[in-house]
């Protein structure tokens, strides 16, 4: 039997996913070794994953059969639009707002938060 076609995936075919870069170090210009030397470590994710109980909606994820088709591996999308400020922003703004009360503590009570933006993240600092 004739392979059965998607016309809205047509374009798609024979397209290849973009490689996979490796992850740089800006300071540096090189790639990093392994993961203890990201900035980011497993610590820190536990610890924002902690402090964002209670405080943001936790979201679901939905699988999109359009992209999954394009890509050929299942794709999931987090529904982040759920959030009360309609946007993923909302965990980075609250894990800031909760990193430097911890960090700095009564002088970040003092002084507040400032925002370099009038978008999204302006708006999760604001609700937080």
């Amino acid at each position: 039997p004739p392979e059965k076609t998607n016309p809205k995936l047509s374009k798609w075919r024979g397209v290849q996913p973009p490689p996979i870069h490796t992850t740089m170090n800006t300071l540096s210009g090189k790639p990093y070794q392994n993961l203890n030397d990201l900035p980011v470590t497993y610590a820190d994710i536990s610890r924002a994953q902690i402090g964002n109980r209670g405080g943001v909606v936790r979201t679901t994820c939905e699988k999109s059969e359009f992209l999954s088709d394009i890509i050929g591996a299942n794709i999931y999308l987090k529904n982040e639009f759920r959030q009360f400020t309609g946007s993923f922003k909302e965990r980075g703004a609250r894990n800031a707002l909760l990193t430097n009360l911890r960090c700095k503590g009564d002088t970040f009570k003092k002084n507040g938060a400032i925002a370099a933006s009038a978008g999204n993240h302006a708006l999760a600092l604001a609700y937080h």
